[in-house]
Parts: structure tokens; sequence; C-alpha cells
């Protein structure tokens, strides 16, 4: 891969990329404005819409350096903790240059911290004290912004998700210097419904980042080569470019196309390195944007898998693969990991340093953090998409070791028997890919030590029991023949035996009750989640565990209400892909032009009405309102200017414009107009 290609392949752009950052002022500014009216803003889109370039590059460049102490915080391996860690080692590190007003400042502020040296040692939250003091050093407003938020929901458990949502509230109430950006995409904002609840105005302030139009995508393509020097072959290059990558929609990822400016400059600069032209032959001959990742994916690894078996002869074939794909999460997503961490199955540490290092050095991964991840999450697809169904299944086996082990905590309950059953037909496997932590295989040996302590118990109590029955059966019997009144002895220690027996089915039962009790639970924390399919499980499971039980007190049916749950999981599940589906035309008109902007808002307010996600719904109409508004006034603007012509083409011009300006929004003044071009025309109503 040549080393002088000037476009970002798959990387963010940062503060230093502001000359090459086009086509987003408008957003730069709206989110600007933004975070001065609050101090906590959400910035939410689809994946590859360039939502941590508006942060890193837009934003950042749009304050002065005295107004803006950025700090990028990443979950890697528990939110709480990474963040502390960051705000910690800026403490370390040397003062930068400052003005004369900065150093002044600095010194009287050191002055105030001597006479409120009290106050300051009643704070005993760690990390207020750090955030105070950073701020007390550097004497800028402290930006704490939270890029790929959404790995705190998809990598995270409810205790670290609660800890970290307890500290926000906190910061966020009595640190007015500190503002938090959240950065996530926006498939998992319906994620945010317990955050909110500890902090309601979460989304009073948020951006939507929009997928950049057809006329901005061709602006920054423009811009961008001319920046770099690069000849378009003739006007339509931006316009084809547009059409490769979108398939005729219109809409661009912006990782997309960065990945294939950079194809076409490879292939352009084979044949002229001293003059780089960008043709519609070449274009043709990049191929589609799949084709170029799917093909630098294969390459790459294929070249780094040959590479390691000259160093290392014995080593897996499969091993650059494995390790690539322990960087992606079950659902397709990036996972941030230690060097050591990458070592699975087979593989080494060696080896899989190896590999680290190399898929590093081909831009396939990058080093942030302490942690190294997957260049972007298109990469990330990539690799999860060329998973086979056996390797999907193993991840699955190894994801339910691992929540039921985060929940342990909180649950204080083990793998139960069909769990152990479904991770013993997987262990040979588990071990072999080394899918498992030391801690999550000593929760399943402690699992299985329960589940056989708890069948010895009831095993034990059930001989026991019989034994009872069995010894006063042989001795009523004897005491029978020799006289009645032994019989009526006989007959009471057989009423105390049964009474023991059911003793005992009381005593399961409640067992079992508590089972479904804990499924229950967890099944309504599913729904609460909107992980319908997992608590159509969970809830399986409650039925489960009342089976072959008796009706207890306080509980009436049986499995009454994990049922009822069960069915409307079942009719969300199907719901959700009405919404999905929904939301998807929605876009696809939304993109089309102003003329599908009713259509849109139709779909959105149907999925709106389906009641499945109702944040990303509203949100959606919400961002549209605008858009409605600036159409409206564009189609009035349009009838105006084509009524004014005075003849029959431009009162037909008029009248389409007026009747789209009538779809959006009915006053009397367009109906008025739509019939005096009627008239004009000579149509009847």
């Amino acid at each position: 891969m040549p080393l002088n290609s000037p476009f970002k392949f798959l990387d963010a752009y940062g503060k230093e990329d502001k000359d090459i950052f086009f086509g987003r002022d408008d957003e730069v500014e709206q989110l600007y404005e933004l975070v001065f009216q609050s101090n906590l803003t959400l910035v939410y889109g689809q994946s590859g819409t360039g939502k941590t370039s508006l942060v890193q590059c837009g934003l950042a460049n749009r304050f002065a350096q005295s107004d803006w102490f950025n700090v990028y915080i990443r979950r890697n391996e528990d939110i709480n903790q990474s963040m502390l860690a960051i705000l910690q080692n800026y403490q370390v590190k040397k003062p930068e240059s400052s003005s004369l007003k900065e150093r002044l400042l600095r010194r009287r502020q050191g002055a105030e911290r001597k006479t409120a040296g009290s106050r300051e040692e009643e704070v005993k939250d760690e990390l207020i004290r750090t955030l105070r003091a950073l701020y007390n050093y550097y004497l800028k407003p402290v930006y704490l912004i939270f890029d790929q938020f959404e790995e705190l929901f998809i990598l995270g458990n409810r205790p670290e998700q609660e800890k970290f949502y307890r500290s926000i509230a906190n910061i966020l109430a009595s640190e007015p210097y500190c503002r938090v950006i959240l950065i996530m995409r926006e498939e998992s904002i319906a994620q945010l419904y317990d955050f909110e609840k500890v902090v309601p105005r979460l989304f009073d302030k948020r951006l939507r980042v929009e997928p950049m139009s057809r006329l901005k995508t061709a602006e920054v393509i423009g811009r961008t080569t001319e920046k770099f020097s690069i000849r378009l072959a003739d006007e339509s290059v931006p316009e084809r470019i547009i059409d490769v990558l979108s398939e005729g929609q219109g809409r661009v990822e912006l990782t997309y196309l960065q990945v294939f400016l950079d194809k076409l400059f490879q292939e352009a600069a084979k044949t002229s390195p001293d003059g780089v032209v960008f043709s519609g032959p070449l274009i043709q001959k990049a191929g589609s944007i799949d084709d170029i990742l799917a093909d630098f994916l294969d390459r790459q690894m294929e070249s780094i898998q040959m590479e390691l078996q000259q160093s290392f002869p014995a080593v897996s074939p499969s091993a650059v693969k494995k390790v690539a794909g322990s960087f992606v999460t079950l659902e397709g997503t990036k996972r941030p990991l230690s060097k050591e961490q990458a070592a699975v199955g087979n593989v080494t540490e060696e080896q899989g340093g190896f590999v680290v290092g190399q898929l590093e050095k081909a831009r396939i991964l990058r080093f942030e953090n302490n942690r190294y991840e997957l260049a972007h999450d298109t990469l990330a697809r990539h690799i999860a998409g060329g998973r086979t169904a056996d390797e999907v299944a193993l991840l699955q086996v190894a994801k339910l070791a691992r929540d039921r082990l985060n929940v342990y905590e909180t649950a204080k309950t083990y793998l139960n028997n069909n769990e152990l059953q479904l991770i013993n037909s997987f262990k040979s496997r588990l071990r072999d890919e080394n899918s498992l932590s030391a801690e999550e295989w000593a929760f399943v040996r402690k699992s299985e030590r329960a589940n056989r302590a708890r069948r010895r118990a009831v095993a034990g109590l059930t001989l026991a029991l019989i034994a009872v029955l069995a010894g006063f059966s042989v001795f009523s019997w004897a005491q029978w023949q020799k006289a009645q009144v032994s019989a009526r002895v006989a007959k009471a220690k057989e009423a105390e035996a049964q009474k023991a027996l059911e003793g005992l089915k009381e005593e399961q039962a409640q067992r079992a009750l508590a089972k479904y009790n804990e499924y229950l639970a967890r099944g309504k924390a599913s729904m609460n989640q909107t992980y319908y399919a997992q608590a159509i499980q969970e809830f399986d499971l409650a039925l489960e565990a009342l089976q072959d039980t008796e009706p207890v007190a306080g509980f009436d049916e049986k499995g009454g209400e994990a049922r009822q749950l069960k069915e409307v999981a079942q009719s969300k599940s199907g719901v959700s892909q009405r919404f999905a589906q929904l939301i998807q035309d929605g876009e696809s008109d939304e993109g089309r032009g102003n003329r599908w902007l009713v259509d849109a808002k139709r779909k959105y307010q149907e999925a709106l009405e389906l009641g499945y996600d109702n944040n990303t719904a509203q949100s959606r109409i919400t961002a549209l309102e605008g858009k409605l508004e600036n159409a409206f006034d564009t189609f009035v603007s349009e009838g105006e200017t084509f009524f004014r012509t005075n003849n029959a083409s431009g009162f037909r011009r008029a009248l389409d414009s007026y009747q789209q300006a009538n779809r959006i929004r009915s006053t009397r003044d367009i109906r008025e107009r739509i019939q005096a071009c009627k008239d004009s025309l000579g149509l009847t109503n």
C-alpha cells in the first residue's frame, strides 16, 4: 500500500486535518451551539456518517485553545476504570505553554485552594477530586468525550452501566466547568432507557449526524482532490463516484468514500505517478466498495498468514483469521483488546503478537488507549459476515457463560443444568479456542459443583424419606399382628410420613418458584432493554423451572405471567422487523429528495405507532420537521416563480410545486394558488 496516499482510508479526521475536512460546516455550527446550551450532548447517527470526525476535527477546531480541554474516553475493559485512569494520566503531564492571563489565573487559583483546602479534602469521590485537580491545573473547560459509547451496552454489564450513570449524574450536578459528549451509533440509542432514568435530560440536547447529501458529497470530492492536486478528467467524475458508492441512492458513507478515493489514488499512481487523474474508466476498474474492502482484507490477511508461517512453520493455517476475529463481537461490532488477549485457540502469545503487529501495519488494526481495535466498523462487519454457523454458535455459548458471570454478583445464581449441558457440549472447542477466561471457567466449575450438591441434597432427602416409610411399614406390620392398638400407632406414623412427603413437595415447589421468579426477572430486564429474543429464552427457562411441580401459596396460575410476557416478547420480536423495515424505507425516501419527505414522515410515524422503539422513531420525525419546513418554503418559492411566468408551462410547474407544498402543510393561500393554476389551465376540480 503506497505510503504517499493522501486519503484517510479508515481513520477518523483529527484536529490536525482541519484543512482537508469538508462538507460538515452546518453540523459543526449546530454542535458548537448545543455544547454551549447544555453540559450534556448526545451525538448519534448511522455507522460511517463521520460522527467521530465531526467532534475530533470539526468541533475541536471551532474552539479557541484556552476554551477546549478534550479528554477522549473509550470503554476498554471497564468504562469507569478507563475514565478515571485517563483523567489521572493527564495530571502527570507537563503544563502546556500558557498566556500571561492564564498564569495569573493559575496563581490566583492556587491561593484560593489554600484557603479552601478543608473544603476540597471533604470530597471523597476520587473521580470528582481528579476532575477538579485537572481543571485547577489547566484552567480550561473539561470536555469528557465518550467515543463508541455503544460499547458500554454491547460489552458491558449492568453494575458497570449503573455505576457510570451515577458518576455522570454527579459530574453534571456538581462540576459546572465539565461538559460531557456521548458519541454512539443510533441503532443502540434504545439502550439509553435506564441511563435516562438517572439523567432525565439525556435527550434534551442531541444531534443526529445525517448521511451527507449528494450535493455535499460531490463538494467533498471536488475540494479534496483539488487540495491534493488530483485532476478530475471531467465534471461527471464526482457523480460517478457517488453512484458507485451509493448504488444510485445518492447517500454515501464517508468512510467508504475515503476508502474508494484511496483505491483510485493507488490505481492512478501506478500508471501516472507524477500527475494523478481520476477518470470514468478508472472508477469502473476499481469496482464496488464491498469488493474493494473484501479484497483488501483477504489480500492483507493472506499475506500476513504467509509471513507468519515462515516464522512459525507449525502455526495453524487459520491463525490470522482467528486473531482478527477476536477483535469482533458476536454482534459484528469492534471489540478493543490488548495484544495478550488476542492470543486465541492454539495461537501462542508470541504468534498472536506477531499477527497484531502486522495487522496494525496494514491499517486493519490501530492502537489507542493501550488497546488494539479494528480501524472501522466496516471491517468488523466484513469479518463477522465471514463466520460459519458453527463459529457463531461457539461465540454464543461463550457469551452465555460471560453474561451469566457478569450478573452473578447481583443475582447470586449459578449456571443451571441446561446451560451447563450446552457449555459441556462445546467444552473441548471452548478450551481449544481459548474462548473463556480463567475466571469464566472457574465460574463454570462452581456452577457444576452447586448443581451436583443440589442434586445430592434432593436425592438424600428422598432416600431418607423412603427409608423412614419402609421402616415404618415393617414396624406397623409387626405391630398389627400383635395388637389393634399398635395399628392406630402405625396410622399415626403413616400420617406423619405423609406430612413429611408433602413438606418435601412444598420445599421443591418453593425452590422451583424461586427459580421461576429469577428467570422471570431476567426476562423482564431483557424486555426493558428491548432484547426480545433473549427475553423469550428467559421466559422459557422460567416455565421449564415449574414443570412437574404443584402450585404453591402466592402463585395462582402455573407460569401465567411468564406465558403472557413471552407472547408479548414474541409479538415485539416480530414488530422489530416491521419497525426496522419502516425506518429503512423512511430513510430511503428521505434520501431521495424533498418530494419524498412526506412519505418518509408517514413511515416514521407508522414506526412510532408500533410502540417498539419510540426514541428512534421520534428522533427521525423530529429531525425531519426542519427538512419539511425548508422543503415547504422551497416548493412555495418555486411555485411563485413559475406562476409569474404567466404561461401554460409555468402554470403546470407552479401547480406541481404548490401541490407538493400542500402535502407538507395545507394552508388557505396554498389552496387558493392551486385553484388559480387549475383555472388558468382550464382544469376541473
